[in-house]
């Protein structure tokens, strides 16, 4: 049966908001942001009232295109929407941002929630789909790895790990061993991304676009210049290309 966990930020003499209904005290440290945004990662499946749910969707799908947007801010933006929601509310007309709503009874569909994989854990091969780009696929386990706590918890960590697996794909000694490496460098360097803030995925379209343009530029000047790529040295495609790449 599923785990159902509520929860809500209260000050140590038993407060949720200020006077007035303020809740600007809640504002949380740079610790407990992390330590809320690792159980969002965790999180299965979010539960909401409609007030919560306006305050949430009013901010969060789109905080990570924000000027000054912070790392960690980034990261729980992401898994928010990632995030599979349900808001309970009979007044709400339409929700989106993976969410479902509910205007029946709360109680009875939280009861059928529960029940709904009584006896199995969905696993993450299974909440994660395989037809997803692999780059991206990893994030998504790693985010959903981090909200238990398995991560690198700062960025020199996840750079070492990412040297280490450089250095083992260097000395790798054969063809499946080369293919084994390499995936890990990829995946290493996805958690170096995401500790960044930024998206794998993202950042590599972006290198291949301008690769490519580059290349066009690149082959015009050898076309203008009547070169001959292939009779070129390694170092005078380098050359070339670099000039290409101030144009």
């Amino acid at each position: 049966m599923r785990r159902l966990t509520f929860g809500m930020n209260l000050s140590l003499d038993g407060y949720i908001a200020a006077p007035g209904d303020d809740l600007g005290w809640s504002v949380p440290s740079d610790e407990l942001f992390q330590w809320w945004s690792d159980r969002v990662g965790a999180t299965g499946l979010a539960l909401y009232g409609r007030k919560l749910w306006e305050t949430m969707s009013s901010h969060w799908p789109t905080a990570d295109q924000q000027p000054g947007a912070t790392p960690a801010q980034i990261e729980f933006a992401r898994r928010w929407r990632d995030m599979p929601k349900v808001v309970f509310s009979s007044t709400t007309s339409t929700v989106d941002w993976n969410t479902r709503l509910v205007t029946g009874d709360a109680v009875t569909e939280i009861t059928r929630l529960k029940a709904e994989e009584q006896g199995h854990r969905t696993g993450v091969e299974e909440e994660i789909p395989a037809s997803l780009p692999a780059l991206a696929r990893a994030g998504k386990v790693q985010r959903r790895a981090a909200g238990w706590g398995f991560e690198w918890r700062s960025f020199e960590g996840a750079i070492e790990a990412l040297r280490e697996e450089v250095e083992e794909l260097a000395g790798a000694t054969d063809d499946a061993n080369a293919e084994e490496e390499i995936g890990d460098v990829l995946f290493a360097a996805v958690a170096v991304a995401r500790k960044l803030g930024l998206d794998a995925e993202s950042a590599l379209r972006r290198t291949t676009r301008v690769f490519a343009e580059r290349y066009e530029r690149f082959t015009e000047l050898a076309a203008e210049r009547g070169l001959d790529v292939e009779r070129m040295s390694e170092e005078e495609v380098r050359e070339l290309f670099r000039e290409a790449r101030g144009r």
